[in-house]
């Protein structure tokens, strides 16, 4: 199943979530299918030009999908989690962890990013500029038993 910038709503309802974890593709998607997923940028002619020219239509992120691989060895999970802090690379444009609030405590999750072949720049800053301090996310992540390791597989805004 292959997803399009604008297809998907601005904000995805628990159901689309749960379809989008349940699709063959996805679930088990290998991490060089990493995707930034984005709706409709908003109309240049509905916003006033600042500097005299039409500003470009930027595209609001609503997900960061197949970030890692899901390995079959390893536990999957799924929370509705407020992001506590960021650990960002030296350069500031990939995000390398986010610490989540979840019910019993925090949990600290890579997401390899950096890592990723085939997330262009525009997709790194796209990635930075949608995962902020004190919002709102459903995560989906695993954690493998012979490791102990957590991975982020995908972050949808709610």
């Amino acid at each position: 199943m292959a997803f399009s910038s604008g297809l998907l709503p601005q904000r995805l309802t628990l159901y689309a979530l749960c379809t989008l974890l349940a699709t063959p593709g996805l679930a088990g998607a290998a991490s060089d299918s990493a995707r930034v997923i984005t709706t409709q940028p908003e109309k240049a002619a509905s916003r006033p030009a600042t500097s005299g020219k039409a500003a470009p239509d930027k595209a609001n992120v609503v997900a960061l999908i197949n970030l890692e691989e899901v390995l079959p060895d390893c536990q999957q999970q799924v929370a509705k989690v407020k992001i506590k802090s960021v650990q960002r690379s030296e350069s500031g444009i990939t995000t390398e962890s986010i610490t989540f609030s979840v019910s019993n405590g925090n949990i600290t999750l890579p997401t390899h990013m950096g890592d990723n072949p085939v997330l262009t720049l525009d997709d790194l800053q796209d990635a930075t500029r949608f995962i902020k301090v004190g919002n709102s996310y459903f995560i989906h992540f695993q954690t493998c038993e012979h490791t102990q390791e957590r991975s982020l597989i995908n972050i949808y805004a709610l």
